[in-house]
């Protein structure tokens, strides 16, 4: 067994990328080295909260920093173990690494106290910042407005209210998708939102015209009578 050098997880031996943070494992010894040299411990990463193609987000021994999983060592960037570093350091972190997610790991060093617990933004066991307890609540509710959208979708007015619920939703679950995960509840809610929509204003329109018909009708009845 060895250990992950940016997540600092244990491995098998032969592992050419790590299962917890995705790190490309294939380096040399040689060149691990080189690009460590000169990190002391305390500025390798005790743990990654969320990992993009490149970049990890997670925490020192008493700071928030961003590592570069081709370079392991030294940070990148140091935040301070706050709650406003945590929300400095995961804006920095999205710009760039958008499409990262969390990696569910470990338990973070709780800036509050001493030993280890949730941090700022974090729910017991999980990693990363939420505001709904690790999910993606406008994502979530995207998806169900949809889906119970098309379903009255020619219903007056009630498929066209939830699909446009829908769609307001859905955007607001992709923007926090990149820090909460559920891009694809998002995205699914979107897409039903909008057809949603579309067939609702059909009805209205469709409906809008038999109305007129039957007036019309109605209109030449009492004409012939």
């Amino acid at each position: 067994m060895k250990r992950c050098p940016i997540c600092a997880e244990e491995i098998q031996d032969e592992a050419i990328k790590c299962r917890f943070c995705g790190s490309d494992l294939t380096k040399t010894s040689t060149e691990e080295a080189g690009s460590d040299r000169g990190a002391t411990p305390n500025e390798r990463p005790l743990g990654i909260a969320q990992m993009g193609e490149r970049h990890g987000l997670g925490t020192g021994a008493d700071f928030y920093g961003i590592w570069d999983a081709q370079t392991p060592g030294k940070p990148l960037h140091r935040f301070p173990l706050t709650d406003a570093g945590w929300g400095e350091a995961s804006a920095r972190f999205r710009t760039l690494e958008p499409t990262a997610a969390p990696t569910s790991m470990g338990a973070m060093p709780n800036p509050s106290g001493t030993g280890y617990g949730p941090g700022p933004g974090t729910i017991a066991g999980g990693w990363g910042p939420t505001a709904t307890g690790g999910s993606n609540g406008p994502a979530v509710a995207s998806l169900v407005l949809g889906i119970v959208g098309v379903v009255f979708a020619f219903f007056p007015i009630l498929g066209l209210i939830l699909g446009i619920l829908a769609v307001v939703f859905g955007y607001l679950g992709l923007k926090r998708a990149a820090a909460s995960g559920y891009r694809g509840f998002a995205i699914a809610g979107l897409v039903l939102g909008i057809i949603a929509t579309v067939l609702g204003l059909l009805f209205v329109v469709v409906l809008r015209e038999v109305v007129d018909k039957v007036g019309d009708l109605q209109g030449q009845l009492e004409d012939l009578q």
